[in-house]
This record gives structure tokens, sequence and C-alpha cells, in this order.
């Protein structure tokens, strides 16, 4: 009993976390339309400023973009050769790598950390820290994270 009333507690959390981060992005959907009216009525010099928030959608969108190809390649890289290591779910690894590295507080040093101690569990010294070690080592001699 005790464990199905912390399942349903667990759910329930869930749940209600899940209604209000859809209920925040239907109102911020709502507001999308408006906001360049709402902007225009603010702004002293709306042209300038609309061009400047333009812009800065533009680099942003693009630096998206870029962290998120970056993420999925290193994610694969991850995942293919945690398959080829023979790692027990190499696609929850991949995912989880990929997760965390469009984190920007995480490095993929960071990310990978659980895959290289099961595959350290699982195969031993040798071939589970190849890697993670030469993707950590770009990362601190180039400065990528």
């Amino acid at each position: 009993m005790n464990l199905a009333g912390s399942i349903f507690s667990a759910l329930s959390s869930v749940l209600t976390n899940g209604f209000l981060i859809l209920l925040t992005v239907v109102f911020i959907l709502l507001e999308a339309a408006d906001l360049p009216k709402k902007l225009q009525i603010v702004l002293k010099n709306p042209e300038r400023s609309l061009s400047t928030i333009e812009r800065f959608s533009r680099h942003a969108k693009r630096y998206l973009v870029i962290k998120t190809l970056i993420s999925a390649t290193e994610a694969l890289v991850i995942w293919v050769w945690l398959l080829i290591l023979g790692v027990d779910y190499p696609v929850l690894w991949g995912t989880l790598v990929f997760l965390l590295k469009l984190c920007a507080q995480y490095w993929f040093s960071h990310s990978c950390v659980a895959a290289v101690l099961l595959a350290l569990v699982q195969l031993g010294w040798g071939p589970p820290f190849s890697p993670p070690l030469a993707l950590s080592l770009r990362t601190s001699l180039w400065g990528i994270s």
C-alpha cells in the first residue's frame, strides 16, 4: 500500500508540473501575436528597438541550432561507441548525454560519467575510458563545451 501511495504521489507531482508548464506555454503563445504592438507602444524608437530584438532572436535561434547539432553529434558518438563496446542501454546513455549537453552548465565530461561507470563495471578498466577521455581532452584543449 505504501508503494502504491508513493507511486501515485510521484505521478500526481509529474502531472501537476506538466499541466503548469503546458498552461504557461499556452499563455506565452497567446501573447506572442500582440507582442510587437505592445512593444511599439512602450518603446520610444520602435523601429530601431524591434530590429535589435529581431537580430537578437535570429542569433539566439542560430546558437540553439548549433548547440543542438553539436549535442546530437556527441551523443551519437557516445551511443555508437557504447554499442561497439557492448555496454547495456546505449540509447539511454546517448539520450542522456544529448539532454545534459543541451544544458549550458553541464560539460560533456559531466554528462557521460554514468555511462563510463556502467561500462567500467561491465567491461573493466580499458575500453570504457577511451571515448569520454578523447572528447573531454578536446573540450579542455579547445575550450569547447
